[in-house]
């Protein structure tokens, strides 16, 4: 198996003034370091967007946006941390969900084996996944040997976190696969202390995706 690291992603659910999100905001505000100057800056009454060497800022009325794309290890990923400095400026703003994504091109798996986890052996995905709650959605076509799969979305919970997690995973090519690992926290409106969960315990999230790639692939 071969793991090839696309990006790394938070996105923030709530009530934004874009106009907030300049290079200057960024830097002189909240003190964020880059390798060189902003390569993009596009700025409308709605929407805002910023670039860098390597990450992406993007705001709109509802939603901000951090990724991050050259990156050898997710662990080591700046956006959660750059996330909880760009917040803490602005304690004020409205919440209501915030998500992470971990998403990744794995090569050199035994196809036949993961759909028959994901068909034929999906109770084993409870112990995989932790939970005891989960939902799989499979997109298929139709073919003159048989159906080909081509994409399973898992969703599941979380039960000690209350986090609600989802896994994508599309078939790109002959054994090639694009999977993105999410996980999301809401009810931020009634308590913005759970916004911890992605910018305290972000680690945590990293284990639990690295072992569901290896049980799963």
């Amino acid at each position: 198996m071969r793991v090839k690291n696309n990006f790394v992603s938070c996105v923030v659910i709530g009530s934004f003034n874009p106009s907030i999100l300049t290079s200057d905001f960024i830097i002189q505000e909240c003190g964020l370091e880059f390798e060189g100057k902003a390569i993009r800056e596009d700025r409308t009454p709605v929407v805002s967007r910023v670039e860098y060497p390597g990450f992406m800022f993007l705001a709109d009325l509802d939603r901000l946006q951090i990724r991050e794309t050259e990156i050898d290890d997710p662990g080591k990923s700046k956006v959660v941390d750059f996330l909880r400095i760009y917040l803490e400026k602005l304690p004020y703003t409205p919440l209501s969900k915030c998500g992470v994504n971990i998403n990744v091109s794995i090569s050199g798996t035994n196809e036949k084996d993961l759909i028959a986890l994901l068909t034929e052996r999906k109770r084993e995905l409870f112990k995989i996944l932790e939970t005891r709650d989960f939902t799989i959605e499979a997109t298929s076509q139709h073919q003159s040997k048989g159906d080909k799969f081509l994409k399973w979305n898992i969703v599941y919970v979380i039960q000690k976190e209350d986090v609600l997690g989802r896994l994508a995973i599309t078939l790109k090519g002959e054994s090639v696969y694009e999977v993105n690992h999410n996980y999301e926290v809401g009810r931020l409106e009634k308590n913005h202390s759970r916004l911890q969960i992605v910018t305290q315990d972000y680690p945590k999230a990293v284990k639990r995706y690295e072992q569901i790639i290896r049980a799963i692939f």
